[in-house]
């Protein structure tokens, strides 16, 4: 199976001023393209109904 067969997920941080902490959001590929920091990677596999998903974050935080 090719790569366009797996759904690629972007994530990145935003500082929640409310409650002051970081939340963890979804963005674009092109938003997250923008970004610097580290990026983790993780792959997840549901047997059960066939998804496949990679993840990947930036330890990046999105300005408001």
């Amino acid at each position: 199976m090719s790569i366009e067969a797996i759904n690629i997920r972007f994530y990145c941080y935003i500082y929640d001023n409310e409650n002051g902490f970081p939340v963890l959001i979804e963005v674009s590929e092109s938003t997250f393209a923008q970004l610097d920091g580290v990026i983790t990677y993780e792959r997840h596999t549901v047997f059960a109904n066939g998804v496949r998903q990679v993840c990947l974050t930036s330890s990046a935080f999105l300005e408001e």
